[in-house]
């Protein structure tokens, strides 16, 4: 790799949140209630339905799917596929190219520096028959590096956040510097 070519792996959003901790449908049963002599309990039904509840596993690196990369050279847009097959698209032939972004908050306070945490952005882009949607992470350095990559070969892309146009991370630009930035780079609305 060069310093004309930028490299991002495919981010498994399913691997970012989890929603509740595997369980333990022992800790579930009240064995010690039923030891007790309390009223309406029984260990054996505790248990029962412990187990038909579906806890969420996690996975092994045997279950994990294959990530994609995605590699912005100078002449075009290449995809590497799990299978150890690659596809590069030229930005000429591409009919679509959409960055859309959003910053990650998970809480931690190394989040609140200078650098402002990690940026879920997700590529989507149509090219013949084909259409992709990729989600990428990436920190806000590397995103601004892909947008001056990208604006100063003067491809044809659209940045969004939030569902709002934005130009090179920023969404207030008044109407005089919109079109200055249109002019520069040879955007379009």
């Amino acid at each position: 790799m060069n310093d004309t070519e930028l490299v991002f792996t495919e981010f498994d959003a399913s691997r970012m949140v989890h929603f509740a901790p595997v369980r333990n449908p022992l800790l579930e049963v009240r064995l010690f209630g039923f030891l007790r002599g309390d009223a309406y309990v029984n260990p054996f039904h505790d248990l029962l339905y412990a187990l038909s509840r579906s806890s969420r596993p996690e996975k092994t690196a045997e279950q994990e799917p294959g990530l994609r990369r995605v590699q912005f050279a100078d002449t075009g847009l290449s995809v590497s596929f799990p299978n150890a097959t690659e596809r590069t698209y030229p930005y000429a032939s591409l009919q679509t190219l959409i960055l859309s972004y959003a910053p990650t908050f998970t809480g931690e306070p190394a989040q609140f520096g200078f650098q402002y945490g990690t940026y879920l952005m997700q590529l989507t882009f149509t090219a013949g028959d084909e259409s992709f949607g990729l989600p990428l992470k990436t920190s806000r350095v590397r995103f601004v590096e892909l947008l001056d990559f990208l604006y100063a070969r003067r491809v044809k892309f659209r940045e969004f956040t939030h569902d709002m146009r934005s130009f090179r991370m920023d969404v207030n630009l008044s109407y005089r510097q919109v079109q200055e930035f249109k002019a520069k780079y040879d955007v379009e609305w």
